[in-house]
């Protein structure tokens, strides 16, 4: 089983996320706040909060 981690972070950190693991769940959470689930390689699930209010998709 993954264990849950919360992070606050920045678009910077979400983009180096993106390339390293597999974003599988993102969702509103607060107006200025998008939530995210990322399954690491390691098969333990991260919630992240990010700042920015918009997602830049590649």
């Amino acid at each position: 089983m993954g264990r849950n981690y919360n992070f606050l972070l920045d678009i910077e950190t979400i983009h180096f996320i993106r390339l390293e693991y597999s974003v599988y769940q993102l969702m509103w959470e607060l107006p200025h706040f998008r939530e995210i689930t990322v399954k690491l390689r390691s098969c333990r699930n991260y919630r992240v909060f990010i700042l920015n209010d918009r997602l830049q998709e590649e």
